[in-house]
């Protein structure tokens, strides 16, 4: 079973993806709630679904820190159980800003999702 390319499966999903979160006062904007879209807008440059590097950020467990989830070079489509690895990061905020652009920069993220400030 190959895979499809990223372009179109962004076509296939841009507008009927189950994620879309539309308002009525907002029709310039469409929302998305998909998992690692860390802006929440619904755009190829955002997408946590199609691109290669994707990059998401949840609490961690009990509240405590956070988990950082990027996505494998191996795994695959075909076994998305081991699709993302996760790092949990406990500590101030400082060390956790620093490691995460550790992680992010050594694996040549993009700019966009490497700058945390």
């Amino acid at each position: 079973m190959t895979t499809h390319s990223p372009d179109l499966q962004w076509l296939l999903i841009k507008n009927t993806s189950s994620f879309l979160v539309r308002r009525k006062y907002a029709k310039a904007n469409t929302f998305t709630t998909e998992p690692n879209n860390l802006t929440g807008i619904n755009a190829w440059k955002y997408n946590g679904l199609v691109n290669k590097k994707a990059v998401g950020i949840t609490a961690g467990p009990d509240n405590k820190g956070i988990v950082l989830r990027t996505r494998r070079k191996r795994g695959g489509t075909r076994r998305p159980a081991k699709m993302f690895s996760d790092v949990v990061m406990v500590g101030d905020r400082r060390r956790t800003f620093r490691a995460i652009r550790k992680n992010l920069g050594g694996n040549c993220y993009r700019r966009d999702l490497v700058e945390v400030r």
